[in-house]
């Protein structure tokens, strides 16, 4: 299952039991916590929602947010953010407690949603990684594939209400290089730059080659070194 289908699966309200999403692109991975908390009732969002930071968490809270049932809404989720447990630390948890954990998640309450979200990459020798894999969704947030990105670059640019043709949308993505594979460029990165631009051109006026190398970064870098 893709990206698109997790999100679009969401605003349908048709959840698995678990997911982890990790990688690099954290823009992704926010964007799929916001998808999560949007299917809530907003009035009861304290309740149904628990954000729960899994370097500080002891193993009881995370196994009583899970047990605990939904208020005055369908689904109870809770989220777990840079679980150890994940990444083959053991700092603050046994071999004992990660299988004491993984008995619990064999008995999630079909009210709730367990989601792990790991900013960076994830151990998947680990038994944990694998159950949620057996019995939900493992999505590695990675850089988006070359028309996945023209898609979204286009999509950003409409939204600030400016015009673009696709030849200056393909050359704003080449001039960024977050395609390089050495490239430490995020969407976020890419989006500041996409605001900066729309701002400058302004609603209803067009982006041209002349204005993205103007307010490139990679251009006023190879200014500044001259």
């Amino acid at each position: 299952m893709n990206y698109k289908d997790i999100i679009n699966n969401l605003k349908n309200k048709n959840f698995e039991n678990m997911y982890l999403f990790y990688g690099r692109e954290y823009y992704l991975i926010e964007n799929a916590i916001k998808s999560f908390k949007d299917t809530l009732n907003e009035s009861m969002v304290d309740f149904n929602l628990d954000v729960i930071d899994g370097k500080e968490t002891m193993l009881d809270q995370i196994i009583s947010s899970i047990e605990t049932l939904p208020f005055m809404d369908d689904k109870k989720i809770v989220i777990i953010k840079d679980f150890e447990l994940l990444k083959g630390k053991k700092k603050n948890f046994s071999d004992s407690d990660e299988k004491y954990l993984i008995e619990h998640l064999d008995n999630i309450p079909e009210s709730t949603v367990v989601v792990f979200a790991v900013y960076g990459d994830v151990d998947k020798r680990k038994s944990l990684v694998k159950k949620i894999d057996k019995k939900g969704i493992v999505f590695n947030c990675d850089k988006l594939s070359d028309m996945d990105l023209f898609k979204w670059v286009k999509k950003k640019f409409e939204l600030n209400r400016v015009v673009i043709d696709n030849p200056q949308i393909m050359y704003f993505i080449d001039q960024e290089g977050y395609r390089d594979k050495s490239s430490e460029k995020t969407l976020s990165d890419l989006e500041n730059e996409i605001n900066k631009i729309s701002s400058f051109v302004g609603k209803e006026n067009k982006v041209t080659n002349d204005i993205i190398d103007k307010l490139s970064q990679k251009k006023l870098k190879m200014i500044y070194l001259n």
